[in-house]
């Protein structure tokens, strides 16, 4: 990464190491570590399989409600246009409050089987905007509610 691309602001700095899953291991018997746009894509993953408070109740991170996505709300509904505008509203916005340096490209819902697994493209930023890597993706399986 070159030096023109580097933010000051910690929230975008990619080369952090972070853990990458609550409760996963690696051969030595430590939690996994990882850093860059390994970490940043754990991060995604971490938001949109958590819940975030609802008026039905409260979201999985107890002492910070805003946090998490509301994707779950929609497990039940039929496929229409305005779910899916929904869907790409609610990972968005799960998204930019956790990893506010990953720009959205692409959300898609794909069904396979019972199973609903969401397919997120997304572009790491600097935090002023410019992108500091190619555009990469994951999929993510829909917490039920």
């Amino acid at each position: 990464m070159s030096e023109e691309f580097k933010s000051t602001d910690p929230r975008f700095d990619v080369t952090k190491r972070g853990i990458v899953g609550p409760l996963l291991r690696d051969q030595k018997n430590d939690f996994v570590a990882r850093s860059g746009f390994e970490l940043m894509r754990a991060n995604i993953a971490q938001a949109l399989g958590s819940g975030r408070a609802t008026e039905e109740g409260p979201g999985d991170v107890a002492w910070d409600g805003t946090l998490g996505s509301k994707v779950a709300s929609l497990t039940h509904r039929n496929g229409n246009p305005a779910r899916d505008e929904v869907l790409r509203v609610y990972v968005v916005d799960a998204v930019r409050a956790a990893v506010p340096a990953a720009r959205i490209t692409r959300v898609q819902l794909v069904r396979r089987g019972r199973a609903s697994f969401i397919n997120v493209r997304f572009v790491p930023t600097d935090g002023n905007g410019r992108d500091i890597g190619e555009e990469s993706g994951l999929e993510v399986p829909v917490p039920e509610k």
